[in-house]
């Protein structure tokens, strides 16, 4: 089976892709996947697609990346440090995946990071204080994991919605009174 985004990352410039399901991804993928400007691919949604591989480190060819969608894609850990170049990136979803190791200290390099979700993928150990200081994020999901520990969460004043549910921290994170723009707060089962 050929990894889709190993096929992407090899075409930094690519205006549109086709593909079927027979040649590219297997399982439900989206009708519009790619959205582009001129032709960079600013937008990959793969969210269900049955990729079942590991992340290329070649993703950091596509550094015009805005959204990077792969829910649900059976994805495997670990994740490439090249993933954390792509520092255009402002909604980065990889939940229901099996990445199975710590949160990478890299991902305090995606500043523009609006949207997060990392729920349900087995991430393990302490959430490096790094997230606590990405300025444009405006929802943050890291429940139903095996996480530790959460930094001071101060820096995070775009912070509009936080799901901590079901993880294994003994406390919920200091300064939340201190995040006005806070609407939704996720934290049963710390």
């Amino acid at each position: 089976m050929t990894d889709c985004i190993v096929v992407l990352s090899l075409f930094p410039f690519l205006a549109q892709l086709g593909y079927t399901t027979t040649n590219c991804c297997i399982g439900n993928v989206p009708t519009d996947p790619i959205d582009c400007i001129g032709t960079r691919i600013t937008r990959i949604d793969l969210n269900g697609a049955q990729l079942n591989t590991r992340l290329s480190p070649g993703i950091a060819n596509l550094d015009a990346l805005e959204t990077l969608d792969l829910s649900a894609t059976q994805l495997l850990g670990p994740l490439p440090i090249e993933l954390f170049s792509l520092t255009n990136l402002k909604v980065l979803r990889l939940n229901g995946n099996k990445l199975m190791q710590p949160i990478p200290v890299q991902i305090q390099a995606l500043v523009q990071l609006q949207i997060l979700d990392l729920s349900r993928t087995n991430l393990t150990g302490p959430i490096p204080d790094g997230l606590g200081n990405l300025p444009s994020l405006q929802t943050l999901e890291l429940s139903n994991n095996q996480l530790t520990s959460f930094p001071q969460i101060l820096n995070l004043q775009s912070l509009q919605s936080l799901g901590l549910s079901n993880n294994r921290l003994s406390q919920a994170p200091s300064g939340l009174n201190k995040l006005l723009n806070l609407r939704a707060l996720y934290l049963v089962s710390l």
